[in-house]
């Protein structure tokens, strides 16, 4: 005789208690993939920054679940950005482009607008010189990392290119050896 409750494969457990253990491990995986994908709700803002300073961006973002960032620059992933807000630290006219960053979550993506990073750069300019006896010492200083070119001339017409040298830090110190063999020589600098 049958008493209305029917045996699952003979282990003394009932059909409904089977699936509502079936239901208890599946749901807290059904309820971890629910809800939306990300919102960007204020995505990252445009910056101009010194050449040499920094730039933060960051993003704020609405989920029901566990959130994962990546930024980009110029829509190519940096390695290690994966914090909702990203530094660029001692920026120079190469960093200039758009920042923007992809926000995962469990049910799916989104990625924010890019953020323009605009880079001022000071005009190179010599800051002080002096004649001595080793020859005229200047200073120039100007864009970080720029290639810095000195000329001299003895006419104001015809320049030469007498120095050509690299300024990571934006300062750049130039020694002419040869300045006392001229009468009178002038100079400029320029960007390569």
């Amino acid at each position: 005789m049958n008493s209305g409750k029917s045996q699952f494969s003979g282990h003394g457990v009932s059909r409904p208690a089977v699936c509502l253990l079936l239901l208890c491990l599946l749901l807290p995986r059904a309820h971890a993939q629910l809800g939306l994908p990300p919102i960007i709700t204020v995505p990252p803002l445009d910056q101009t920054v010194q050449n040499g300073g920094s730039a933060t961006f960051s993003v704020l973002v609405t989920s029901l679940t566990r959130l994962s960032y990546q930024w980009r620059f110029n829509g190519v992933n940096i390695p290690g950005a994966t914090g909702n807000a990203y530094t660029r630290t001692n920026v120079h006219y190469i960093d200039e482009g758009l920042y923007s960053v992809a926000v995962t979550n469990s049910a799916g993506w989104a990625v924010s607008s890019g953020a323009r990073l605009s880079i001022i750069n000071p005009p190179l300019q010599f800051v002080g010189y002096r004649v001595e006896t080793n020859g005229f010492q200047a200073q120039l200083v100007g864009p970080v990392g720029g290639k810095y070119v000195v000329l001299a001339s003895t006419n104001l017409k015809d320049w030469l290119p007498i120095s050509t040298n690299l300024a990571p830090n934006g300062t750049l110190n130039f020694i002419d050896s040869k300045a006392s063999n001229y009468s009178r020589r002038f100079y400029r600098a320029q960007l390569q």
